[in-house]
């Protein structure tokens, strides 16, 4: 990553692109491209690409916190923080899929807390993700 020409964050930001388009092609194009076009509609086709909406925001979440990790100018009482929000983030198909189990959850339910867990991981991201750009921009 080092030797591409660029901003730090757009880098890591392209990278979480990246893997949220490798896990799309991997794991949920042929399934949504075979069974999407078929002549019977199913909603598990449309749960399949709301999915893969909120992949790509946690993909996204998650390359923004493994940068701001990477960073020596992170505010350290800032660095066990993001370092909970990144085992989260790893954790996350885990957490989900047993609190689905354990609350019994329908498939739209358990979307519905796939979409929330990564929204408040995204949100805590960006935030910590602004504070120190205001911080470096406060310098100049």
């Amino acid at each position: 990553m080092s030797k591409i020409v660029g901003r730090g964050d757009l880098k890591f930001m392209i990278a979480g692109l990246g893997w949220a388009s490798a896990e799309l092609i991997m794991t949920r194009a042929i399934p949504f491209w075979s069974g999407a076009r078929g002549i019977e509609f199913d909603w598990k086709y449309i749960q399949m690409a709301l999915d893969s909406n909120i992949g790509l925001g946690h993909h996204l979440a998650t390359a923004v916190l493994v940068w701001l990790y990477s960073r020596n100018d992170l505010k350290k009482a800032y660095v066990p923080f993001v370092f909970t929000l990144l085992l989260l983030c790893v954790y996350k198909p885990f957490i989900v899929d047993a609190a689905a189990f354990v609350f019994m959850m329908t498939p739209w339910s358990a979307l519905m807390a796939r979409a929330v867990y990564s929204a408040i991981i995204g949100l805590c991201s960006v935030q910590l993700y602004n504070s120190l750009m205001v911080s470096a921009n406060s310098f100049h």
